[in-house]
C-alpha cells in the first residue's frame, strides 16, 4: 500500500533544504542529457546507470529524465541535422573510423544521426543547465526553504511521508 510514497518522499527530499544545490543541479543536467537520448542502445543504458549510480538527488534527475524524454521528439529533427553534420564531418573521420572498429560499437547506436545529435546536444547544454538549476535551487531555498519546511511539519501527510511511525501516534487501546 505504501510503495507509492517513497518516490513521493524522494521528490519532498528534493524540494527541502537536505540536499545541496549543487546535487541537484547535477542531477537536472545528467537527467537531460539521458531524457534526450534515444533509450534502443547502449550509450542511453550506460548514462542511465550513469544517473543511477552518482550520489546526486535521483528524484530531481529522474524527473528531469522523463520530462526531457517526452520533449525529445520535437527536437529529432534538429538533433538529425546535428547528428548528420557530426558523423560526415571529414575532421571527425579518422575518431568515427576508429570507434566503429570496436566490436560492440554497433550496440552504442553512434552510427545513428539521432543519437550523435541527441547526445552532442546534451552535453552542450549540461553547463547551462547545471549553472542556471545550482542558481535557481539556491535562491528558492534562501527565500523559501526555512519558511516552508516549518509549515510543513504541521501537516500529518508530511509526518507520513517522513516516516514517522504511524504506531506511535495511534492510541492503541486494550
Amino acid at each position: 500500500m505504501l510503495w507509492f510514497i517513497k518516490p513521493v518522499r524522494f521528490l519532498v527530499a528534493a524540494l527541502r533544504d537536505l540536499n545541496s544545490p549543487r546535487r541537484i543541479a547535477w542531477a537536472v543536467a545528467l537527467g537531460m542529457v539521458v531524457g534526450l537520448v534515444p533509450k534502443d542502445n547502449l550509450t542511453a543504458a550506460a548514462l542511465g546507470t550513469l544517473l543511477l549510480t552518482v550520489r546526486i538527488n535521483l528524484a530531481a534527475g529522474t524527473c528531469t529524465a522523463l520530462a526531457c524524454a517526452c520533449l525529445a521528439a520535437f527536437c529529432d529533427p534538429f538533433t538529425d541535422r546535428l547528428g548528420y553534420a557530426l558523423l560526415t564531418a571529414p575532421a571527425l573521420t579518422p575518431y568515427w573510423n576508429g570507434l566503429f572498429q570496436w566490436p560492440a560499437a554497433a550496440w552504442t547506436g553512434l552510427n545513428n544521426t539521432i543519437v550523435v545529435g541527441s547526445l552532442a546536444l546534451g552535453l552542450w547544454l549540461f553547463y547551462p543547465v547545471y549553472f542556471l538549476t545550482s542558481r535557481g535551487v539556491r535562491r528558492l531555498q534562501e527565500r523559501y526553504g526555512a519558511r516552508l519546511s516549518e509549515r510543513l511539519q504541521k501537516y500529518r501527510l508530511y509526518q507520513l511521508l517522513w516516516g514517522v511511525d504511524l504506531s506511535a501516534s495511534w492510541s492503541w487501546k486494550r
